[in-house]
């Protein structure tokens, strides 16, 4: 992602934007939290070509344990890369456009009923294709497998549950507080779950369908998805038989704050293209477009002087 020297009113993690929009500039003020600001949104995918794509790159194309969740975070990867916007944040009634790419998964350590959960967050570039994605994702579950792991997250929430109860309501007061002013260090942003440009769920895993997850009030995250377990639904195909199809429930909570209805509308349609085709997530994405909220400071190119 392209870095901007930052100015006075910017954060560690992000850009202040100045929205073209004046809604955009008192929405924050009216709705103050972030679970107040949720829109749902819900899609049944088909993916009998998915499927397809998928059984063929783990013979051939060098990632024997591709998914369907592989294809998915790469699906929202090049989306966000491609529509710049989604990857903004509210944080202390301002916005902010997000100087980097970050999702947050949570993984079960073992597929047990009792078993615990621990936090994944994986840093992705814009550009990055299926491939890149895949060995990204691979290299920070393994990473993070096993009940004797434990990642970054999992240290500072058990550091802070061993507080007594009034020295942890301090602490979390501080954090917030913090956090409201855009001064919380980037050591701690980087481990932070409720920081990140998508919190992802493969609920479907667990053999349920798929939820409406609520957006945290606190942190930086606007956008969460929940991918349900797969199902069957009867249509009519081309020659006007009636067959049965596999499908893909996905659920999507967003903050409205960050974009108008229209710019999401034109994001989700992309990113379901690219569910229902994934061979074009195996090439790396255009040079991916600014903040239109930033474009006031990126550096002028100046035009080739005229050939006399």
């Amino acid at each position: 992602m392209q870095k901007l020297k930052k100015r006075w009113g910017d954060r560690s993690d992000g850009y202040r934007v100045i929205a073209p929009d004046p809604l955009f500039a008192v929405m924050p003020h009216f709705m103050e939290n972030r679970c107040d600001s949720q829109v749902l949104f819900d899609h049944v995918v088909d993916i009998g070509a998915l499927e397809k794509f998928v059984r063929e790159q783990r013979r051939t194309g060098g990632m024997p344990e591709l998914s369907t969740f592989h294809v998915l975070v790469a699906a929202c990867v090049r989306m966000f890369g491609q529509h710049p916007c989604v990857n903004r944040f509210i944080c202390g009634r301002r916005l902010y456009a997000r100087d980097h790419l970050v999702f947050a998964v949570t993984i079960k350590k073992s597929m047990s009923e009792d078993a615990p959960e621990s936090l994944v967050k994986m840093t992705f570039e814009p550009t990055d294709t299926l491939q890149q994605v895949y060995e990204k994702m691979s290299a920070a579950i393994r990473a993070n497998k096993g009940d004797a792991a434990q990642s970054d997250a999992d240290g500072l929430a058990r550091l802070l549950a061993a507080c007594p109860g009034f020295v942890l309501r301090g602490l979390v007061g501080i954090i917030k507080g913090m956090d409201y002013m855009g001064w919380l260090p980037k050591s701690l942003l980087n481990i932070s779950p409720f920081h990140c440009s998508l919190y992802l769920t493969d609920v479907g895993s667990l053999g349920i369908g798929s939820v409406y997850h609520h957006l945290y009030n606190f942190g930086t995250c606007s956008m969460f998805c929940a991918l349900g377990k797969k199902g069957r639904t009867l249509k009519k195909n081309d020659d006007g038989e009636i067959v049965y199809s596999k499908t893909l429930n996905l659920r999507f909570t967003v903050d409205e704050r960050v974009a108008d209805g229209s710019y999401y509308a034109y994001t989700f349609r992309d990113f379901l293209r690219l569910m229902k085709d994934p061979v074009q997530l195996m090439t790396p994405a255009e040079e991916p477009p600014a903040d239109p909220g930033l474009r006031h400071r990126l550096p002028e190119v100046k035009a080739p002087a005229e050939i006399s």
